[in-house]
């Protein structure tokens, strides 16, 4: 892998290190019902759980692992109304 720096990040040793920290940021995906998608991932990609936490009435925050590629899965209370818009299209089932 070549990393290209941008021009006005070298010599700047606190601005590469936070472009480097941003680069590295794994994905947030944020989902109406958690416990589908996680159980989606598991069974499509063989993803296992890095890191969950259960919040009271279904909130649900869980890091997953995909071989090396990690990515973050939410999912709101269930107790609450949703600030997670619909898919485009409309729901899908």
């Amino acid at each position: 892998m070549v990393l290209v720096v941008p021009y006005h990040f070298r010599g700047d040793a606190d601005a590469l290190e936070f472009f480097l920290q941003v680069l590295h940021r794994p994905p947030w995906l944020s989902v109406p019902s958690g416990a589908k998608a996680i159980d989606f991932y598991k069974s499509a990609f063989e993803a296992t759980e890095a890191y969950r936490h259960e919040g009271q009435g279904g909130g649900i925050v869980v890091k997953l692992s995909v071989s090396d590629a990690e990515f973050w899965l939410s999912a709101e209370p269930t107790d609450q109304p949703s600030s997670i818009g619909e898919p485009i299209g409309g729901p899908s089932g």
